[in-house]
């Protein structure tokens, strides 16, 4: 589950891939985006989120 930061349009092609590939794959993969103003307590928060999701976590 990938988390992007900021507005790199390199890294979002790069996500854009790896979601279509894992259509594909009949796998999800949702992400998360925080803007380039984004705070850090977003970014704790979105990494939470992750950690916390049984698809990301195995459990």
């Amino acid at each position: 589950m990938p988390i992007l930061v900021g507005d790199d349009d390199t890294s979002a092609g790069y996500i854009r891939i790896k979601q279509r590939q894992a259509v594909e794959l009949d796998n999800r993969s949702p992400h998360t985006h925080i803007a380039t103003a984004g705070t850090p307590e977003q970014l704790s928060q979105a990494i939470l989120a992750t950690t916390r999701t049984p698809a990301c976590t195995g459990s």
